[in-house]
């Protein structure tokens, strides 16, 4: 039985280290060790790969992919929404923005308008909570058009006891 207090002396461990490297059959009969690192391997290269791939396609155009003209965007007035609005502009597509009613939301609607001044941009005021109807709004700023492309990038989350 090995004596495990004896790994304290650092020349024990050297000579175990020795012994081991020195043989090798210990080791090399263990192929576990070599499984255990090809799976971190394995989707490290594919991880890698794919996004190499995404990287040479490039984004997908919306307006081909799905012959629309029209997108709306929740949470447009900032952030990843404000993002969202202006690659969809850039792929060709009218942009309906949905945001809360501040200055963000028509900062947001002029930048687009003055930079794609062939397209068209909505911007509809809402706030998403339990206590607003924010539907009629939005029906009211899209009931003249088709939207295609819907990003629901806005929300909201009611704590509290769960009843």
């Amino acid at each position: 039985m090995f004596d495990f207090k004896t790994l304290s002396d650092p020349a024990v461990v050297l000579q175990l280290v020795n012994d081991c490297l020195g043989c090798c059959t210990c080791c090399m009969k263990s192929y576990g060790v070599y499984a255990l690192a090809a799976i971190p391997a394995f989707w490290l290269t594919y991880y890698v790969g794919w996004n190499v791939v995404m990287y040479l396609l490039g984004p997908v155009d919306l307006k081909k992919k799905y012959n629309a003209e029209w997108a709306l965007v929740t949470g447009a007035g900032t952030g990843i929404g404000k993002s969202l609005s202006h690659s969809l502009a850039q792929q060709g597509l009218n942009v309906v923005l949905v945001s809360l009613p501040d200055k963000h939301l028509d900062a947001t609607t002029k930048e687009l308008q003055e930079e794609f001044p062939d397209q068209e941009f909505r911007a509809v005021k809402a706030v998403f909570d339990h206590k607003t109807d924010y539907m009629p709004a939005i029906i009211d700023a899209t009931d003249d058009i088709d939207v295609q492309i819907v990003f629901n990038n806005a929300g909201y989350i009611v704590t509290g006891e769960y009843q």
